[in-house]
């Protein structure tokens, strides 16, 4: 067997035991050194160990062996495990257990778990998703958890059509009907999409896949606003003539029963039907109405007088609606109606759990049900109108061609 010199010896007791002291799995000093056989702490040579000849020979790798490194805990050590580095300090916002800079990630824009639902997210907020830009004129905007649904029409009677896109615009939109006749009410019902032709006097309807397109009432007076309440479906025919005017429901079976002879934009709850009946000139009476679904007990719940606007909504107990540009509130049973807040020219677009939707020409704002000002959700300066809304998003139509026949683009943002 070769033997190592003094130095080298040394210099092997030096580096077992750095690798020792270095390992967070160190046993104290005095297990070290009494593992460390015939080396004394510090490298010396043990006391009784002769001194090594100063002749000694070229150590081989393969004539000396590693000691077996066995600590206190009775677990050999043959590598040294190193200690962890520290975990580093996040200088942005923990979402999921992950370092998150919300300014700009999509998935959590602004804050945690907020999805910008394929819109890009800059400085904390989310932009837009660009859903169609057929240029044609849109009339009317729908969406569903998964798709986005609108009329486009092309400036002529007979040529419009019903779309459909995905909410993400990551395919191009596809038509579901065409050759329709200045279609409006347009109404997302399960797997169906419903919508009225005043001028054929017809309620039509097709799946959401593009298949089944049929009538399922004809022979209506210029029927122009739809109503659900379950698989019951409400309309009224409005605008021919005050003669024609009527409200109508189509039961599960059986025949259609006609519930009134006055008519307007119309809501429905478990027992009654109610309706806006609008004021042509600033000077007539409009009014509040309601009817049971039996077609008895009509009432006037409020009379009005003023520009009213061919908007009703009802959230909970209440009624919502605009006479010029204010807007209202009123118990469904009666009473006094109560200003919710002045919204100048914009529109009531929707009417949601977390406040009441408007646009105009600049934006999107929500005003809170229980009165106060609009906050403004989103800024787009074509905007043209605003189609839908629901508990995630805003899809709305911007417009910026040079004439009312081309220049359109439905958007979608994240709430």
């Amino acid at each position: 067997m070769i033997s190592l010199d003094a130095s080298s010896r040394h210099h092997r007791s030096r580096s077992w035991l750095d690798r020792v002291f270095t390992s967070r799995h160190a046993a104290p000093l005095a297990v070290v050194c009494a593992v460390v056989a015939g080396v004394a702490c510090g490298g010396a040579p043990a006391a009784g160990e002769p001194p090594a000849p100063s002749d000694a020979g070229t150590e081989t790798a393969t004539d000396v062996a590693e000691p077996d490194w066995t600590l206190d805990s009775g677990r050999a050590e043959t590598t040294p495990v190193a200690d962890s580095a520290p975990e580093d300090v996040c200088p942005n916002t923990i979402c999921g257990g992950a370092c998150i800079d919300t300014a700009t990630d999509p998935r959590n824009c602004g804050s945690c778990g907020h999805d910008c639902l394929g819109g890009a997210c800059s400085g904390g907020v989310c932009g837009s998703v660009v859903i169609s830009t057929a240029g044609t004129q849109v009339t009317a905007v729908q969406m569903d958890d998964s798709a986005v649904y609108w009329f486009e029409s092309s400036g002529c009677i007979g040529c419009e059509r019903l779309m459909r896109a995905p909410r993400t615009g990551a395919t191009a939109p596809v038509v579901l009907a065409s050759d329709l006749k200045s279609p409006t009410a347009l109404t997302a019902r399960g797997l169906d999409l419903y919508w009225t032709e005043p001028s054929e006097g017809t309620i039509r309807r097709v799946a959401k896949s593009g298949i089944f397109l049929m009538t399922v009432e004809s022979g209506q007076a210029s029927p122009r606003f739809l109503a659900f309440d379950g698989d019951e479906r409400y309309w009224a025919n409005y605008g021919s003539s005050k003669l024609t005017e009527s409200i109508w429901r189509r039961p599960t079976s059986g025949s259609p029963i006609k519930l009134a002879t006055t008519s307007g934009p119309l809501v429905v709850d478990d027992g009654y039907v109610y309706w806006l009946e609008t004021a042509v000139y600033p000077s007539d009476l409009g009014s509040i109405r309601r009817v049971s679904k039996s077609g008895t007990g009509e009432t006037t719940l409020r009379t009005l007088k003023g520009s009213i606007r061919l908007s009703l909504k009802m959230l909970g107990p209440d009624l919502y609606w605009l006479v010029g540009d204010e807007l209202f509130r009123m118990p469904k049973t009666g009473g006094t109606p109560a200003k919710v807040e002045s919204i100048g020219a914009a529109r009531v677009m929707a009417l949601e759990s977390d406040g009441i939707y408007v646009a105009d020409a600049t934006g999107v704002s929500r005003v809170p049900l229980g009165g106060g000002p609009a906050v403004k959700l989103l800024e787009d300066p074509d905007l043209f109108s605003v189609g839908a809304v629901d508990a995630k998003a805003i899809a709305y139509v911007t417009h910026s061609g040079p004439s009312y026949a081309v220049g359109y683009s439905i958007k979608l943002r994240a709430k």
